[in-house]
């Protein structure tokens, strides 16, 4: 034996398991784009605000993520199969209302231009632990939605 091989198997196998401590550190913000005239009260209202929303979506991608790989299992019969498309959806339209929620909250932080400014930068916010840790955006994979799909393929 020799004790090579692989290692014991912790979470999805590419790196360790993250605790809670290391997920809330991934959501802390280590720079800003530059927005002017931004006061130090600005600042950390905005930067509370923006680590709570990129917890919020992130919360919601995996659970997302989750009821997508549920939705690949070939065994699965195809209206549990389209009923896990409309969880996806609806999950969809969650994350949508958090944007629109944390967009008013920054809109009501900073003044009309600092706001343009921050929506043309949002991406570039750089958060720890991750290179280019740029907020979710809904940018989201290409998963297939029944409604996008031919619906003359579905069998009842």
């Amino acid at each position: 034996a020799g004790g090579k091989g692989r290692p014991p198997h912790r979470g999805n196998g590419d790196r360790p398991m993250l605790t809670q401590t290391d997920r809330q550190q991934d959501d802390m913000i280590m720079g800003l784009p530059d927005i002017p005239d931004l006061t130090l009260s600005q600042r950390e209202k905005l930067s509370k605000e923006i680590s709570k929303e990129r917890k919020d979506i992130s919360k919601l991608m995996k659970q997302r993520q989750q009821i997508h790989i549920d939705a690949q299992n070939p065994g699965m019969a195809e209206k549990e199969r389209v009923k896990l498309h409309e969880k996806i959806i609806g999950i969809d339209e969650k994350i949508e209302k958090k944007k629109q929620k944390y967009n008013k909250k920054y809109r009501s932080i900073l003044t009309d231009e600092q706001y343009r400014i921050f929506e043309v930068n949002k991406s570039k916010i750089e958060f720890r632990g991750r290179p280019h840790g740029k907020i979710p955006n809904g940018n989201r994979p290409p998963f297939p939605h029944p409604e996008k799909e031919d619906k003359h393929n579905i069998h009842e």
